[in-house]
């Protein structure tokens, strides 16, 4: 009755005092390599978890992270009645710099930026993802649009300061084009909505003359 209740509470296998000293050892022996396999999976599985969720060409969170970050923070906000910034980020003339330089020099350039849009945003709670193709995103939470335009034109500087050559563009270097917008969501609404916003401003900084934000 107890060896039934031991199993069927978890239990993987038992030990009795009349058992031989031999086939002692070897069933805890197996019962350790059982457990040494399974934390090996675990930890395979949770590498491939971490995967699922980053770029395959830049390192930062892909847009399938994107979009769960950004509906999880905008479900916080909404409860906590505070805002949330999203700044979106597209590289100026990329189509160019592909057919100028070449897609290995495009991806080159990919990987810098994504590097240096990590280093550049400097709170841990924040978001920094590979939108699509040459577009970046950041996710700011509790963040108002002032300080989405400082974060916005600290990020566009760094990428200047990267000095990628882009003979297609004035200054021959690469430059990026910013939307940013905030907003404290109402009940009811949906991401899109900030998304939209971001990606409005966005446009209108690529109308101003490029490597500008707009709010």
């Amino acid at each position: 009755a107890h060896l039934v209740e031991a199993l069927g509470a978890g239990a993987n296998d038992y030990l009795t005092d009349s058992m031989d000293v031999a086939v002692s050892v070897a069933r805890v022996r197996t019962q350790l390599m059982l457990r040494q396999a399974m934390r090996g999976l675990e930890r395979a599985n949770a590498r491939l978890h971490k995967q699922s969720y980053a770029d395959a060409l830049t390192g930062i969170a892909n847009r399938r992270r994107f979009d769960e970050f950004l509906a999880d923070e905008w479900q916080r906000a909404q409860l906590g009645h505070t805002p949330i910034a999203l700044v979106m980020l597209d590289i100026d003339g990329f189509k160019a710099l592909n057919d100028v330089l070449g897609h290995a020099a495009g991806d080159d350039a990919l990987r810098r930026i994504g590097a240096a849009l990590a280093a550049a945003v400097l709170r841990s709670e924040d978001l920094v993802a590979r939108y699509g193709g040459e577009e970046f995103a950041l996710v700011l939470p509790g963040v108002p649009i002032e300080g989405a335009r400082v974060v916005a034109e600290r990020v566009r500087k760094a990428i200047v300061d990267l000095q990628v050559p882009h003979p297609d563009l004035p200054g021959g270097i690469l430059t990026v084009s910013g939307g940013a917008a905030s907003v404290v969501p109402a009940w009811g609404s949906r991401p899109g909505t900030l998304v939209r916003q971001a990606d409005a401003a966005l446009y209108r900084a690529k109308r101003n003359g490029r490597d500008c934000i707009a709010l």
